[in-house]
């Protein structure tokens, strides 16, 4: 099945990942998405930095390269807002 999913998030880049039972996305400034692929709903995010991309997701938490910055960053997902 195919789905188009309106996460909010315009230009170039970013990067999909699939983990923990969701898919993850991370784009410019929008540096981590949550999709719920059962329902086709985006359920959190995280916003900040200009330049995301390159995420992987695992053992509850996200990383996110910043790459304006040349950051690695750590993201606890069970700290995102619903």
């Amino acid at each position: 099945m195919l789905a188009t999913i309106d996460v909010g998030v315009p230009g170039d880049g970013g990067d999909p990942c699939i983990a923990d039972g969701y898919v993850w996305v991370s784009a410019e400034g929008v540096a981590l998405t949550q999709i719920d692929p059962s329902t086709n709903k985006v359920l959190r995010q995280y916003v900040g930095g200009r330049k995301d991309d390159t995420l992987r997701v695992g053992f509850g938490a996200a990383c996110v390269v910043d790459e304006d910055n040349g950051e690695i960053w750590k993201i606890d997902v069970s700290r995102l807002a619903r």
